[in-house]
């Protein structure tokens, strides 16, 4: 298998790109259940439980004072890694934040943080 750059990864909600996006993380979890027991032979055994996933990104605006979402939003983000694959994530986002710069007048942006709200699955190739 290759390596590939990020450079073409885009955050998404359903077809539409939500900014400028310069950088994405998401963390996908299974809730472990560890225990001893009389046939472990001193050893702990494991039982995966539930699973749960979590992400955010970060942006540039490209429309002058609106953010891609609104904390309270419930929506289907496209996590891709090259443009066309990645996973369609149901998603409640959490936190958003603006930053604005007005010493340096660097670029509007900000991010986003989001919680997973059910199944997630693979999109593209």
């Amino acid at each position: 298998m290759a390596t590939f750059s990020g450079k073409d990864g885009d955050v998404k909600s359903g077809d539409t790109s939500l900014a400028e996006i310069t950088n994405w993380s998401w963390t996908r979890q299974a809730n472990v259940s560890k225990y001893g027991s009389n046939s472990s032979a001193g050893h702990k055994k494991a039982v995966a439980g539930t699973k749960e996933n979590s992400g955010s990104f970060d942006f540039k605006l490209n429309t002058a004072g609106s953010s891609p979402l609104d904390e309270g939003d419930s929506v289907t983000l496209q996590l891709l890694t090259d443009g066309t694959s990645g996973w369609s994530v149901p998603a409640v986002v959490g936190e958003v934040q603006l930053d604005v710069d007005i010493d340096t007048g660097e670029v509007v942006g900000g991010s986003c943080s989001f919680e997973g709200n059910g199944a997630y699955s693979a999109v593209g190739s």
